[in-house]
């Protein structure tokens, strides 16, 4: 592995990968499929 992805290893469910979603993300906890749920799938 290199250090890009050893780097990306600390961030997973860490303080720091926390705190930046709640610092750059409007809501943190939605999602774009929860936002963009068509009513009707089937078609």
């Amino acid at each position: 592995m290199d250090r890009w992805q050893l780097k990306c290893l600390d961030l997973y469910h860490s303080k720091e990968l926390d705190a930046q979603a709640k610092r750059f993300a409007i809501n943190p906890k939605r999602s774009y499929e929860l936002d963009n749920r068509s009513s009707d799938r089937s078609k």
